[in-house]
């Protein structure tokens, strides 16, 4: 910074004293313009988020700025993401601290009585005053996957130190299911774990299954906050391999035995099968086999599936890159666009369908379009006993 001009650059030369290489004049919306020999060159502390860190007066300053914003507007939630960019004052964990109480101190009464103050961290002093600590963020993979193992972590660390259970962020698309949902809300009962759920409206528009997910949302949060899962059922529920649903408004829960699988194209020698052979297990009573199939990176056609090498089942149908067939048991299927929006319905062979209990073999076969890069994923669902939820005698 030159007086009120920011400028950024690539690199400095050392050659003939310093020069700065590939400079941007005027950035962030300052103003190029000529300076006076001997005017002070300040260079500052920034971050990957594009922002400028701190020193103790601008962090004080900042802070109070944001308390009156809170005050002017009723404001009631914010997260303190990335508060360890105050360690910038050169004082450690007391600039995390500076800026926190900062706030805190000139929010208005009428704001203390009821706020919410997350953050990714905490620290001792932080925690007399915040909310919870809530992170995990949805960006960096999918539904299931993006920071899994931080999130469980986390839930032991929240117990130990008396903090409200969080799961962190979650992120609904046009393309959610609601077998991931079920999957996110049996970990919330399980730790008794809240968590942010992101929903971009028009994303909720394209989803077919919105409806569908934000009942369900409400169904088991329901049933979380009036604690009517056993101790039991939620230490089954902390298994992230596992899955459940809740069935008869909440009363009903159910376990889910999933199977999941991938047909890619592979190399065959001279009059080798086609098919790829994958082996599943219905811990379940006897019962129709749901199937979902989605086609990825590809367009799919011609389904071919042969169960325990006498149940063949042929499904002349095509699935362009991204829908998704599914079968839940009865004389059809359905087939659904990316966004699960209904294309329609397909006839299946019910009598075919019906798996007894125990281990069995499938074996699976499709033609891809894109057969270097395409895929079709595979996932084998059956059903354990319902059991019944603690009465509420609210």
């Amino acid at each position: 910074r030159i007086e009120d001009e920011l400028i950024r650059y690539e690199g400095v030369s050392r050659e003939n004293g310093l020069k700065l290489i590939n400079c941007e004049r005027g950035a962030f919306n300052t103003t190029a313009s000529s300076h006076n020999k001997g005017s002070s060159v300040v260079r500052l502390a920034d971050h990957g988020y594009k922002v400028f860190l701190t020193n103790p007066e601008l962090t004080v300053e900042m802070s109070k700025n944001i308390a009156q914003l809170f005050n002017e507007t009723g404001l009631r939630q914010i997260s303190f993401d990335g508060v360890e960019g105050n360690r910038s004052t050169g004082m450690g964990i007391y600039g995390e601290i500076l800026f926190t109480q900062t706030w805190f101190d000139n929010i208005n009464d009428q704001i203390k009585q009821h706020y919410i103050a997350d953050a990714s961290r905490t620290t001792h002093y932080f925690w007399h005053m915040y909310t919870r600590m809530n992170w995990g963020e949805p960006w960096y993979a999918g539904f299931r996957e993006s920071q899994t193992e931080y999130r469980l972590k986390n839930q032991a660390y929240f117990k130990r130190n008396y903090m409200p259970g969080m799961l962190g962020w979650f992120k609904m698309t046009s393309q959610t299911s609601i077998e991931d949902i079920e999957w996110m809300l049996a970990r919330s009962a399980a730790f008794n774990a809240g968590y942010a759920f992101v929903i971009n409206y028009n994303e909720l528009e394209k989803n077919g299954q919105a409806d569908q997910i934000l009942s369900t949302l409400g169904i088991w949060e329901q049933a979380r906050m009036e604690q009517r899962f056993s101790e039991e059922q939620k230490r089954r529920m902390e298994d992230i391999s596992k899955e459940f649903r809740l069935l008869d408004d909440g009363n009903l829960l159910q376990e889910v035995f999933s199977s999941k699988f991938t047909f890619e194209e592979m190399e065959k020698q001279p009059g080798e099968p086609l098919f790829s052979t994958f082996e599943f297990e219905n811990q379940g009573k006897e019962q129709p086999m749901e199937i979902i199939i989605t086609a990825l990176n590809s367009d799919i056609s011609d389904l071919r599936m042969e169960i325990d090498n006498h149940k063949g089942i042929f499904l002349p149908l095509k699935l362009a890159s991204g829908e998704i067939f599914k079968y839940s048991g009865g004389k059809t299927g359905a087939l659904y666009s990316e966004n699960w929006n209904l294309i329609r319905q397909v006839d299946v062979p019910e009598e075919l369908m019906n798996i007894p209990s125990g281990h069995h073999q499938l074996q699976f076969e499709t033609t891809l379009s894109s057969p270097k890069e395409g895929k079709a994923k595979i996932e084998v669902r059956f059903y354990g006993e319902q059991e019944p939820l603690k009465i509420n005698h609210e």
